[in-house]
């Protein structure tokens, strides 16, 4: 028999039904048995959940106290939150350069550049580049670290490659919540085995999604609300936890042989900056105490600039960026950057900190 079929027409043997589709699936589903069954459900809801939702998990990354609401963290029990990246470009990055002054910055939104592209770290390798210093000035920082986080940071990053100098920019994330937990004593909890567990599980988007589930149905139960970053009574880092956090990041230097340069942070509002002055202070004396502790200070440079410009602080709740602030928090502008670099720059320099630097093309 001769069967004769159009171009618009396909051949019904060929033709996947819907219900050819589900006889083929059920076979295929046979061949396994029930868990790997169980398994298989779950791979592909996980793979799924990590395609189509990346976000799912990203408002909980919290030390407990703390809650970060912007995407791109995971969840670590030493640091609280990290980039999702595991800092793989700027460690690229210090894996490929070969020359003197590697330079590290550490800090918290302003060292990492909150809206700002030309931060503090990119002018002085510019600047040290256009003086024909030979430096590269890798930026590891991340929105919302504090000191306690950068402590263990340091230590993280010596063991791959320790700096030749190392830029901390600390403190306005140390005083800036009150907090149910102190960075050190939100630490101590994540060591236990419970927390260390839950960290893991939590690299699953699944176990993630249904931590959620769980807890909106705590909260029409209950009525229960997580605490948040406003629900506490302390700061993060009272001043011995961060005259200590400084003290073990000198240290550090002293073993691994880097300089420490602590950077104090100008402030849009007289009342924060005077806040911050005894945490400042404790830069001062950590300086002091240790010979490779060094300290910058661009609050001159800030306090010339207004002089000169007539631009006052900022008072009360409203809020206008200014040459200098973007906001009412801490976060410089492009002119604020700037002279965070000078600041730098000039301790660098003063101390001679730069290895082979050199003056119209001469070693100095």
């Amino acid at each position: 028999m001769i069967r004769y079929y159009s171009d618009k027409t396909s051949d019904p043997q060929s033709e996947m039904t819907p219900m050819k589709l589900s006889s083929s699936l059920k076979r295929f589903l046979r061949r396994f048995k029930l868990w790997q069954k169980i398994l298989l459900i779950v791979v592909i809801v996980e793979l799924a959940l990590h395609i189509f939702v990346p976000g799912l998990n990203d408002a909980t990354y919290y030390q407990y106290a703390i809650v970060l609401e912007d995407h791109g963290f995971d969840e670590d029990s030493e640091l609280f939150w990290k980039p999702s990246d595991d800092f793989a470009p700027q460690l690229k990055r210090v894996r490929e350069y070969a020359g003197p002054n590697l330079i590290y910055t550490l800090g918290g939104s302003i060292a990492w550049g909150w809206e700002i592209k030309e931060t503090f770290s990119r002018v002085l390798e510019r600047e040290l580049s256009n003086s024909g210093v030979d430096a590269a000035v890798v930026n590891f920082g991340v929105e919302g670290y504090a000191t306690h986080q950068n402590r263990v940071l340091t230590q993280k990053l010596c063991e791959k490659r320790p700096p030749d100098i190392l830029l901390l920019a600390n403190a306005y994330n140390d005083t800036l919540w009150e907090t149910p937990l102190t960075d050190r004593e939100a630490a101590q909890r994540n060591q236990a085995t419970s927390i260390k567990i839950l960290y893991v599980l939590n690299r699953s988007r699944l176990f993630v999604l249904y931590r959620h589930l769980l807890l909106g149905i705590k909260r029409r139960l209950t009525g229960y609300v997580q605490p948040d970053a406003g629900a506490g009574h302390q700061v993060r880092a009272p001043l011995p936890d961060y005259r200590e956090n400084l003290d073990a990041i000198a240290r550090l230097g002293e073993t691994y042989g880097f300089s420490l340069v602590l950077i104090a942070q100008p402030l849009p509002k007289r009342q924060k900056e005077a806040e911050l002055e005894p945490y400042f202070q404790v830069m001062w004396e950590t300086a002091e105490a240790y010979d490779n502790v060094f300290t910058a200070d661009p609050r001159p440079l800030f306090a010339a600039y207004r002089k000169e410009h007539n631009v006052p602080y900022q008072e009360g709740m409203g809020f206008y960026p200014d040459a200098l602030f973007l906001d009412h928090y801490c976060h410089p502008t492009v002119i604020g950057h700037q002279m965070y670099a000078t600041a730098i720059l000039q301790t660098l320099r003063d101390n001679k900190l730069l290895k082979q630097e050199k003056v119209n093309g001469n070693g100095k």
